[in-house]
């Protein structure tokens, strides 16, 4: 460890367990209503181009809980959950990006990168959130 050279420090930690078939149910129940309100369009045709998407989009939502609690925004007015946006890079590597009231929140508390990671299994999805503050 190099003391004084680095100064990248974890701001916060975030993770979030989600029943993929709750999803799927609120998918059913509400189709539109509740994809447009949680879920970016980039989200949403993601998760539809793959096998489960109701799994994909379980691990997205379960990604949106992490960050916000990364960044400790639980009861902040204004942030919504189309705020958070979990992209993946050609490689699959999940990437978050930050939008609108929460990407300004996120930078007036010096947090310049979030790392998230997924992961589903059967009936549930997890995710798991570092925000990245520099010192």
């Amino acid at each position: 460890m190099n003391v004084g050279v680095d100064t990248d420090f974890v701001f916060g930690i975030g993770t979030d367990l989600v029943k993929i078939y709750r999803i799927n149910r609120l998918m059913q129940k509400y189709p539109q209503r509740f994809l447009n309100r949680v879920f970016t369009a980039g989200e949403i045709e993601f998760c539809r181009t793959h096998l489960n998407a109701a799994a994909g989009l379980a691990a997205r939502f379960a990604a949106k809980e992490a960050v916000r609690k990364a960044l400790s925004i639980g009861g902040v007015k204004g942030c919504s959950w189309r705020d958070i946006e979990i992209i993946a890079r050609p490689d699959g590597k999940p990437v978050v990006k930050l939008h609108d009231k929460t990407a300004a929140l996120a930078a007036h508390q010096g947090v310049s990168n979030i790392l998230v990671s997924l992961s589903h299994e059967k009936e549930l999805a997890l995710a798991f959130a570092m925000a990245i503050r520099r010192g």
